[in-house]
């Protein structure tokens, strides 16, 4: 299976998500789930869902989850054209068992382009839930822009491609009064907490003609995202939950040489990272316990804290293409460097779930049961102190440092 979509279709089509992947759900054949946001949509090729990400040639595919997903975000305005590959393809893309999904990014050319966009959805324009009596609070912009152009006419040429999307959506802490008493917390922690996305997507493009025989492009890509309150509303107070700091990074460049009308030459290089930070809101000592009292409130530290996490690729391609007659002859060698750098913070979560009756001996209800654990009562049924329900804790090192060395190689001959 081999489709995808046009610069056209990219350019036209209404994209309310900002996911350019899900472009591809329209295609003949292609079976996926979308993505409502800047997560990654699921394809599905023949059963599997083992797919390979890629940018202009180059491996953009992030690994360190179970799922495979893209490493660095690209926005509509930035893509020329989506490719989807499934099924029988060519060798050059032979490392995925599902299907690869490439982009390519857009160029300058010898006459400026340029366009804008921006989106507001205020608080009064929000559709109300069925069923809920309130509309929820919540604002969503967006502002984007493309600009392309000469740099030297017929020689260099420059594209640069910026958004910004900022996302509010407050989440409101359901504790409920009596609860939030017995615990003695204060009422800032009740308020809802202010969770949000800060989306700033930018990319540039430098194209050039060294002669009639030599081609190429330099590119760098970013994707930002700080995200405070992560995790809070709920039974969460607001200073349990996290602030969210996400940067990605892209760098690539090709060179195209023709040697003869039949033979060809390309070299790729690329460079692909992406850092990751969770820290507490509140900062929180490295000792405060994470404590979950079942169905009252969740409160004290987060086991998501201080958790932070660097994948980088690092890619070199080169391919060689030679026609004749009917034949067309290609033979690539590629080389990858995956790296992982992760520190995780301690999990020590204990939950307070409550006792269950046994005989004469009335139920203890969880938040009865966490009052009397801090307040060192003792259990006149067994003669012992108070305790949680169920502890859970981590041991060991917590960060992890590994690198992969990928060597791939190929000859295919495509005969027509």
């Amino acid at each position: 299976m081999h489709g995808g979509v046009g610069e056209r279709a990219v350019r036209s089509l209404p994209i309310v998500s900002r996911n350019l992947f899900n472009f591809n759900l329209l295609g003949p054949g292609v079976k996926g789930l979308p993505s409502s946001g800047f997560g990654t949509t699921q394809f599905s090729f023949g059963g599997l869902q083992r797919t390979n990400w890629g940018a202009d040639g180059l491996d953009n595919t992030q690994r360190r989850f179970g799922r495979q997903i893209r490493l660095v975000i690209y926005t509509p305005e930035a893509v020329e054209e989506v490719q989807v590959l499934g099924g029988t393809f060519s060798a050059e893309f032979g490392r995925a068992s599902g299907g690869m999904i490439n982009i390519i990014t857009k160029s300058g050319s010898n006459d400026f382009h340029g366009q804008g966009l921006f989106l507001y959805r205020p608080v009064e324009a929000t559709a109300r839930p069925p069923l809920s009596a309130v509309k929820p609070d919540q604002e969503w912009k967006n502002l984007t822009g493309t600009i392309g152009g000469p740099i030297q006419k017929d020689r260099i040429f420059f594209f640069a491609q910026y958004e910004w999307n900022p996302l509010l959506i407050p989440r409101p802490v359901t504790i409920t009064a009596a609860n939030a008493r017995a615990l003695a917390l204060p009422a800032s922690e009740l308020e809802a907490a202010p969770f949000g996305e800060k989306f700033h997507t930018a990319m540039g493009k430098l194209s050039f003609e060294i002669n009639p025989k030599n081609r190429g492009f330099l590119r760098y890509s970013r994707f930002t995202n700080d995200s405070p309150f992560n995790g809070g509303g709920g039974l969460t107070i607001s200073s349990r939950s996290l602030t969210f700091t996400d940067r990605m990074n892209g760098g690539a460049g090709q060179l195209a040489t023709t040697f003869s009308p039949t033979l060809l030459n390309e070299v790729r290089f690329g460079i692909n990272r992406r850092y990751e930070l969770r820290e507490q809101q509140n900062n929180p000592r490295p000792t405060d316990a994470f404590i979950n009292i079942t169905g009252v409130a969740n409160i004290g530290n987060n086991l998501g804290a201080n958790n932070s996490s660097i994948e980088t690729s690092t890619q070199l391609v080169d391919n060689l293409t030679w026609t004749k007659g009917r034949h067309t002859l290609k033979a690539g060698l590629d080389f990858q460097n995956t790296s992982f750098n992760q520190v995780r913070g301690f999990n020590r979560t204990f939950v307070f779930g409550g006792l269950a009756a046994s005989g004469t001996r009335p139920a203890v209800t969880p938040l009865q049961q966490y009052l009397n654990t801090v307040a060192g009562a003792i259990d006149p049924a067994t003669g012992r102190p108070y305790t949680y329900t169920q502890l859970q804790q981590d041991l060991g090192d917590p960060s992890l440092a590994k690198s992969f060395q990928f060597w791939n190689w190929f000859v295919q001959d495509e005969w027509r």
